[in-house]
C-alpha cells in the first residue's frame, strides 16, 4: 500500500467508523477490566454498563453532530472521517470521560446543535427566532450543567461573526436567557433563589487531587498541547478561505480558546469541561491534517493518535493494580 492510499484510507467513510470503532472496542474494554475509575467529583447520571453504553453513545452523537455540521457547511473546505478517528484517540486518553454518563456531556450536545443552528443563519436579515431558540436551548440546560451559562457570551460573539447581530436579535438572545427561567419559576418547578447560577471556582486543593490522579493531568495536557499547536496552524490556513468559512472556524476556534480560559479560571470544575474540551480540541486536529492532505501526512496522523493511545495504555498500567486489588 503506497503512502497516498494510507492518507486516503484514514480520511475515509471506512477507514473512519473502522478505526473509532476500534477504538471505542478497546475503551470499553478497559472499562470492563475496572480500569476505567471515574474521579473525585464526577458523579455518574447511570451507573454500570448502562452507564458506560449512553456515555459511549453519546462519543459517537457529538463526533456525528460534527461531521453533519462539515457535510453541511462544509467548514472543513473537504470532507473527510478522521474526526471520529482522532476524536476517540483523544478521549482514550482520558478513558473513563467514554465510559461515564454525566451532565458534561450535554456541554458538547448543546454548543454542537447551536452552533449548526447559528452556521444556518449566516447573513440572514431575519434570524431572530433562530438567536431565540439557541439561547433558550443553551440557558435551560444550564439546569444540568450551570456552567453553560459561561458560553452566552461566546454565542453573542458568534452572531457578531455571522453579520447578523443587531438590536433585534440582542432582544431576541435576551429574551431566549430569560425564558426558561421564567417557566421554571413561574410554573413552580424551581424557586427563584435556586436557579443556576455558576461561579468560578479556583483553589489550591484541586492541584493536590490532580497530583493524586496524574493520568487526567497528562490526558487534558496534551490534548490542550495538540488542540493549540493545530489551533495555531489552522489559523494561518483559513486567512486563505472566504468569509463564512473564516466566520464558521473563527466561532469554533473561539469556543475553544473560551473553554481553555475556563479551564484554567474554573478549575475545581475541570472535570466538566473535558468533554467539550476533547470535541473542540479533536475538530483543531483534524482540520489540521485535512488541509494538509498530502501523501506522507498519514505519519503525522499515526504519531498523534499514537501519543494518545500510549496515555491510553499509561492509564491501564497505572489502575488495574488498583482496580484488581482485594477491599480489605
Amino acid at each position: 500500500m503506497t503512502a497516498r492510499a494510507i492518507t486516503d484510507f484514514l480520511h475515509s467513510r471506512p477507514g473512519g467508523r473502522l478505526l473509532s470503532l476500534v477504538g471505542l472496542l478497546l475503551i470499553a474494554g478497559g472499562y470492563y477490566l475496572g480500569a476505567n475509575q471515574t474521579p473525585e467529583g464526577v458523579t455518574p447520571a447511570i451507573g454500570g454498563w448502562g452507564g458506560a453504553g449512553c456515555a459511549l453513545a453519546a462519543t459517537v452523537a457529538v463526533i456525528s453532530l460534527l461531521r453533519l455540521i462539515n457535510k453541511q457547511f462544509n467548514i472543513m473546505r473537504s470532507e473527510s472521517s478522521l474526526g471520529a478517528t482522532v476524536t476517540v484517540a483523544m478521549a482514550a486518553a482520558i478513558p473513563w470521560v467514554a465510559t461515564t454518563i454525566w451532565a458534561a456531556w450535554m456541554l458538547p450536545g448543546v454548543l454542537l446543535i447551536g452552533s449548526y443552528l447559528l452556521f444556518a443563519t449566516y447573513g440572514e436579515l431575519t434570524p431572530t427566532r433562530t438567536v431565540y431558540l439557541i439561547f433558550t436551548l443553551t440557558t435551560a440546560s444550564a439546569f444540568i450543567v450551570p456552567q453553560a451559562l459561561f458560553y452566552l457570551p461566546v454565542i453573542l460573539i458568534g452572531c457578531v461573526q455571522m453579520r447578523i447581530f443587531s438590536l433585534r436579535v440582542a432582544i431576541a438572545a435576551l429574551l431566549g436567557i430569560v425564558t426558561p427561567a421564567w417557566i421554571a419559576v413561574g410554573f413552580g418547578l424551581c424557586p427563584i433563589d435556586r436557579l443556576p447560577l455558576p461561579s468560578v471556582e479556583f483553589s489550591g486543593d484541586i492541584f493536590s487531587r490532580l497530583l493524586v490522579e496524574p493520568e487526567m493531568l497528562a490526558g487534558v495536557a496534551v490534548i490542550v498541547l495538540f488542540g493549540l499547536i493545530a489551533m495555531g496552524g489552522n489559523l494561518y490556513k483559513l486567512l486563505r478561505y472566504n468569509a463564512f468559512t473564516r466566520a464558521t472556524n473563527g466561532f469554533l476556534t473561539l469556543l475553544f480558546l473560551a473553554t481553555l480560559l475556563l479551564l484554567i479560571m474554573d478549575i475545581n470544575n475541570l472535570t466538566v469541561y473535558i468533554p467539550l474540551l476533547i470535541v473542540l480540541a479533536g475538530y483543531q486536529v483534524t482540520l489540521f491534517f485535512v488541509t494538509r492532505h498530502t501523501d506522507r501526512s498519514w505519519i503525522g496522523i499515526a504519531i498523534v493518535t499514537a501519543i494518545f493511545w500510549g496515555l491510553y495504555l499509561w492509564n491501564l498500567w497505572i489502575t488495574l493494580p488498583a482496580a484488581q486489588t482485594p477491599a480489605a
